[in-house]
């Protein structure tokens, strides 16, 4: 049996907690540092995804984006 949210329980879509994915514009966007065995690093971002906090869960899948770090 799936219950809908009452609509003060779902929250805002519109309130951003950090950047959002440039492709598909929902997504949170995640920037991550990548060591390599040689040495150096690169900085890099992918779309995770929306995350529902309230409720503990994914509501929207990653659109698969992922960029060099110059987006975040």
């Amino acid at each position: 049996m799936t219950r809908a949210l009452p609509p003060q329980a779902r929250g805002d879509e519109g309130q951003q907690d950090g950047p959002r994915c440039p492709r598909c514009g929902s997504g949170d966007l995640f920037s991550i540092e990548v060591a390599r065995p040689a040495g150096g690093a690169r900085r890099a971002t992918y779309c995770a995804g929306l995350y529902d906090r309230d409720r503990r869960r994914f509501v929207r899948r990653s659109c698969g984006y992922s960029g060099d770090g110059s987006e975040a």
